[in-house]
């Protein structure tokens, strides 16, 4: 292999890392500056495999906003349970860009997932 086809492959290879990294920034910042708070809660938790010794627990959520179901999955947090309700946080303008706070059980009494009231 030539050294062009090396250095284009590491061009290539950092303009992709930095595109990541690039989104994920730009989605944190959306979360941060125009989420707002609801409640999901968990309705199954379901074991995936991978290959032959990879296994992975993937927790589903649902929340509501403006009367619409949001269904979002999220990597198994140590000690969750169905049933149990966590909060959350979502863009109105596209809820299903959101974060669960695993460290934020909070009253299922609510419809899981309704939103404060707003303003």
């Amino acid at each position: 292999m030539n050294v062009n086809k090396i250095i284009t492959y590491l061009v290539i290879l950092f303009l992709m890392f930095f595109l990541f990294f690039f989104i994920s920034k730009c989605e944190g910042n959306i979360l941060k500056n125009e989420g707002i708070e609801g409640i999901g809660k968990i309705f199954d938790i379901k074991q995936t495999i991978k290959g032959k010794t990879t296994r992975k627990e993937r927790v589903f959520i649902e929340y509501f906003y403006q009367k619409k179901r949001f269904v979002s999955t999220r990597t198994k947090s140590s000690n969750v349970k169905v049933g149990e309700c966590y909060k959350l946080l979502f863009v109105p303008r596209n809820p299903s860009n959101m974060n669960v706070d695993f460290n934020s059980k909070v009253d299922c009494q609510l419809p899981a997932g309704t939103p404060p009231a707003e303003e």
